[in-house]
């Protein structure tokens, strides 16, 4: 299955993007985007090597990890969003 694999490479690319465009004009939003696409691609790669690693001790240890990183991040999307709606002056 290719799916996961190819999300993890957009995701790195939207990272990297997001970084470069925080060393140039920093801002809480651009840095949680960096940050929840680095995490994406960490997801993706659990979900590859699982297929790899099989039902263990290994996987679940990976996927304590996914599930921390999606219940930590996932709130933060409101911070992006709410930036990002500043930046481009509009209201709710």
């Amino acid at each position: 299955m290719l799916v996961h694999p190819l999300l993890a490479v957009f995701h790195v690319i939207i990272a990297i993007w997001a970084f470069r465009l925080y060393s140039r004009r920093p801002s809480l939003g651009l840095a949680l985007i960096g940050i929840i696409a680095a995490a994406l691609v960490y997801d993706n790669a659990v979900i590859v090597l699982g297929n790899t690693l099989g039902i263990g001790g290994a996987l679940r240890m990976l996927s304590v990890g996914r599930f921390a990183v999606h219940a930590l991040l996932t709130p933060t999307l409101l911070i992006v969003v709410t930036a990002a709606r500043g930046v481009r002056g509009t209201a709710f």
